[in-house]
């Protein structure tokens, strides 16, 4: 089955209005802020490309990409979004079976299902965080080909520090294991980069994301670091103009403004840090660690996710239930860190649904 992720809000609809009962959509960990300047004057001058078919600027822009991340120009390739990325490294580097630790993004799986791929799971505990140790790690390898591993992770939040996760590559290396580690959300904590995994030769590709950190989905861009051979292999099973033209102007402008990942970083470390002081007052929450601008969360007792979402829409307001993944279960579910704004009125409405601790 195809999975659902964050932000399809279609479903949640004004019986009365027939429009969308949603006003705050709290599923997708789409970045809250303003676009950057640059954004916003490529967005003015972006019509000349609508009925334009001149693929350089993909060149452009994987240049661009290159600079942003730290590699060579040969050491990246575009893509349509992560998603596709996702499914290229599938269709180029998997043979007969993967391991994924999970909970994790839900397109490994449906991709590795799709494509006939055996898929054996390491899951990640509550009792423990949603964390394992390196030991655990590569105690898990024996007999796949290839591992996936998102760093941070999502819904968990969870992240390993590059210096172990190097460890974990290297022993997967060492048993002819290739190794793809999704970065989608490593944009807010950059220090957790594996970037440096290609310059030194590492048998791994590195996924990125441009839509959710600079708040532009919508482009479907995304892109992989690796070796050109490999790169090579995933452009193989690629078609040949994956990302329009339009979408590359508008993501070029988003990765050359300098100032803008740090501004916006400092904001949502910001907005993080009180909301998740606000959230840790009710009495039947309960909240797990994230490098990310999301939390997941669970909800004690009786109370079930699905129950929880339909009463949060009446206040227009939706959630990502997380039951449909492995390891998790219908007292799950992550939201995502907003504006002050939006994270105020979140907890207003938690007020009057949720009781609070008594000190």
């Amino acid at each position: 089955m195809r999975p659902v992720h964050g932000g399809e809000i279609g479903s949640y609809i004004n019986p009365t209005t027939g429009e969308s009962a949603v006003t705050v959509d709290f599923s997708a960990n789409i970045s809250p802020f303003d676009l950057s300047d640059k954004v916003k004057s490529a967005l003015e001058e972006a019509g000349r490309y609508v009925n334009s078919t001149d693929n350089a600027i993909i060149a452009d822009l994987r240049d661009d990409l290159a600079e942003y991340s730290g590699v060579a120009s040969n050491q990246v390739l575009v893509t349509a979004g992560t998603t596709d990325a996702i499914h290229l490294a599938v269709r180029a580097l998997c043979r007969k079976t993967a391991l994924v630790i999970e909970p994790t993004n839900l397109e490994y799986r449906y991709a590795l299902n799709l494509h006939g791929i055996e898929v054996r799971n390491l899951l990640l505990r509550e009792r423990k965080d949603f964390k394992i140790t390196i030991s655990e790690a590569i105690n898990a390898l024996q007999g796949i080909e290839v591992l996936f591993i998102a760093n941070p992770n999502s819904p968990t939040g969870s992240v390993w520090s590059r210096e172990d996760l190097e460890l974990i590559v290297q022993e997967a290396n060492s048993r002819r294991i290739f190794v793809v580690i999704d970065e989608s959300h490593v944009d807010w904590s950059p220090a957790n980069s594996c970037y440096s995994f290609i310059e030194k030769g590492y048998e791994c590709i590195v996924l990125r994301s441009i839509g959710k950190f600079f708040g532009l989905p919508g482009l479907r861009v995304g892109y992989v670091l690796g070796s050109p051979s490999i790169l090579g292999s995933l452009k193989a099973f690629q078609v040949t103009c994956p990302v329009s033209p339009l979408s590359a102007f508008i993501a070029r402008a988003a990765v050359s403004d300098k100032s803008y990942p740090n501004r916006i970083r400092l904001e949502m470390n910001k907005n993080k840090e009180r909301f998740i002081q606000q959230l840790d007052e009710f009495a039947v929450l309960k909240l797990f660690s994230s490098a990310a601008n999301f939390v997941l969360l669970k909800l004690h007792g009786s109370r079930k996710t699905s129950d929880f979402d339909k009463r949060l829409a009446e206040f227009g307001i939706t959630i990502r239930d997380c039951a449909s993944y492995p390891g998790l279960d219908n007292h799950f579910f992550r939201i995502s860190i907003k504006s002050k704004q939006e994270n105020d009125y979140l907890i207003e409405v938690f007020n009057q649904i949720l009781p609070k601790k008594v000190f």
